[in-house]
């Protein structure tokens, strides 16, 4: 009978450290994905703001140079580099 009662302990006490070494890792594993969470909100609200502002500019530029641009010559050569990168993949 003695023996069961040790066994069943080590049973007991592999369960318990098992236990305590997943809720470790998941406690880690939570604040590493928030922070991470938090870095690619912090990029994905910067580019945001990057791209409005860039959305601006070309405005600008579009009001400026209107009547200027060639606009058949630039789709040609916007389609050319296009296909170009397609083609090296």
């Amino acid at each position: 009978m003695a023996e069961i009662d040790g066994v069943s302990f080590t049973v007991l006490a592999l369960c318990v450290g098992v236990a305590l070494m997943f809720a470790m890792n998941y406690r880690r594993f939570s604040k590493h994905s928030k922070k991470k969470l938090e870095e690619l909100w912090s990029k994905a609200n910067s580019l945001e703001g990057e791209a409005v502002a860039l959305k601006t500019e070309m405005d600008e530029l579009e009001k400026t140079l209107s009547g200027k641009i060639d606009y058949d010559y630039l789709d040609k050569r916007i389609q050319g580099l296009v296909n170009l990168m397609n083609s090296k993949g």
